[in-house]
């Protein structure tokens, strides 16, 4: 996983291969670029994955990578669930059934 990184801020996540082709088309790329350490030139940083947390009593949602110790690290976002949500989840489950 890529993000962009301009002035310590993310400005594109994820990034990849084809974002970066976009944004310089008048250069060439390896395909492996965004694994080596040319990628920082470009501004590209890579993004640490985290487990995502568990989703039984909260809606998670991926939010915009953070910088943590030096490495951007990916970001999860969880809001309690309502107990109408949970009520619907209950009720999928004994469907699925």
């Amino acid at each position: 996983m890529y993000a962009k990184v301009e002035s310590n801020a993310v400005t594109q996540y994820p990034y990849g291969l084809g974002h970066l082709k976009r944004d310089n088309p008048n250069t060439s790329f390896p395909i492996d670029i965004l694994s080596t350490a040319d990628r920082s030139s470009y501004n590209v940083v890579e993004v640490a994955a985290v487990e995502r947390p568990d989703d039984r009593n909260d809606i998670v949602t991926e939010g915009t990578p953070t910088l943590i110790s030096g490495v951007w690290t990916q970001n999860w976002i969880s809001t309690p669930k309502t107990d109408d949500q949970k009520n619907d989840d209950v009720i999928k489950a004994r469907k699925d059934l």
